[in-house]
């Protein structure tokens, strides 16, 4: 049910906030001036239009195209536009996302926030790391986060939800965990139309790219050295954590860790949905999704920028948020772990508090994960029954 403040008309003015963000977003590319994994993007999106040899042979300088072929499909338009003009343009999508994430994330945690104050917030977003190597290197983490939010956090129930989690699966396969999510807490209809857009990405991938494909979902897929070395600093999943202390022999503790942790965290996650707090849930399942996935470099935890929201918003009553806010605010803005030896597999050699510190966001994800499956048992249990709990108005911003 929309309130009286939602069916107001913005004023005009706020917009100014639009152009202002994304002159930043285009200074901090003056910075970089190298997005690098653009030149990927654009490199799959010619492939499209020339197909002149095999998408998964291909190298930018030394980067391979690791994504399914329905990604470069995607990324074909770009391939249209000058070298420029695509960065310009890459950037612009991104901020705008940036500025819609922070509208869903605040709307639903303080119903009683403007767009305006959530547009004026938005810059602190590029005081980040995760949120600057995204701009830097040119990636699409914060439109697929944007997808998912848009999917999840909309304030009006849409007919077609999960089609932006299927959409953002088959661009990066890892927002397909959202799919756990939509069966844990039983919407049924989402949790056809989800996967049904996948397979149509994938099926699209086939019609336009059919060799390509083939290799994709026969070879490609299961080759993750072709991402990176798994125990390079910026791997902040289990998989890097495990690597940079036992080396190769991570198959088992990692496998191990990612089932309890897909366990238990879908299960609290699902819990805290149905007791309300959509936002916990949301960010919680891609917590789960950072720590499994084989490779979570620093860039794709620009959900850094909802979770310190929802953290800052809880500290106002809760200790432990603002203990787990203040560390996510101290290690994003500082940079700090770029500090620790790395490259050249140096990382291999941290030994002590070194270890620990190049774990810092991995620890920081099962800390937050760990925090909201905790709030969600508490909560149950003051309640005395889960059976109270309802799935939230999906028209009606839910606080958290």
């Amino acid at each position: 049910m929309q309130t009286e403040r939602d069916r107001r008309p913005m004023p005009s003015w706020w917009w100014a906030a639009v152009p202002v963000l994304l002159a930043i977003v285009l200074w901090a590319y003056v910075g970089q001036h190298d997005p690098i994994d653009l030149k990927v993007y654009r490199m799959g999106g010619e492939f499209v239009w020339h197909r002149q040899a095999s998408l998964y042979e291909l190298h930018d300088f030394w980067l391979p195209f690791t994504y399914p072929p329905f990604a470069a499909v995607v990324f074909a338009p770009l391939a249209l536009l000058p070298p420029k003009a695509m960065i310009v343009a890459t950037y612009a999508l991104s901020g705008a996302a940036l500025i819609r994430i922070s509208v869903l994330v605040l709307r639903r945690l303080q119903p009683d926030v403007t767009t305006t104050v959530a547009v004026l917030l938005t810059p602190l977003a590029l005081l980040l790391d995760p949120v600057v190597s995204n701009f830097g290197f040119g990636q699409v983490n914060l439109l697929l986060a944007w997808l998912v939010l848009e999917d999840l956090l909309a304030p009006q129930e849409r007919r077609w939800r999960g089609v932006g989690i299927g959409l953002a699966a088959g661009i990066k396969l890892t927002p397909a965990i959202f799919w756990l999510l939509l069966l844990a807490t039983r919407q049924r209809r989402a949790a056809v139309v989800a996967p049904l857009t996948g397979i149509g990405t994938v099926l699209l991938g086939f019609a336009v790219l059919p060799r390509s494909s083939v290799t994709y979902w026969t070879t490609t897929i299961f080759d993750s050295g072709r991402i990176g070395t798994p125990y390079y600093l910026s791997n902040q999943s289990f998989t890097g954590a495990l690597a940079r202390v036992l080396g190769e022999h991570t198959s088992v503790p990692w496998a191990v860790l990612s089932l309890v942790t897909v366990v238990v965290g879908i299960a609290g996650c699902a819990l805290r949905w149905r007791q309300g707090h959509v936002v916990e849930a949301v960010l919680g399942t891609e917590l789960i999704a950072i720590l499994v996935s084989p490779v979570s470099w620093i860039h794709h935890l620009v959900w850094a920028w909802p979770i310190l929201l929802l953290l800052v918003t809880a500290a106002r009553t809760d200790v432990a948020a603002r203990v787990i806010a203040a560390l996510w605010g101290i290690v994003t803005i500082s940079q700090a772990i770029w500090k620790l030896p790395h490259e050249n597999g140096r990382e291999l050699t941290l030994h002590g508090w070194r270890i620990v510190a190049a774990d810092t966001y991995t620890l920081l994800a099962v800390i937050t994960l760990a925090w909201i499956v905790t709030r969600a048992v508490v909560a149950r249990r003051r309640s005395g029954t889960s059976s109270v709990d309802a799935p939230p108005a999906a028209d009606a911003p839910t606080a958290d």
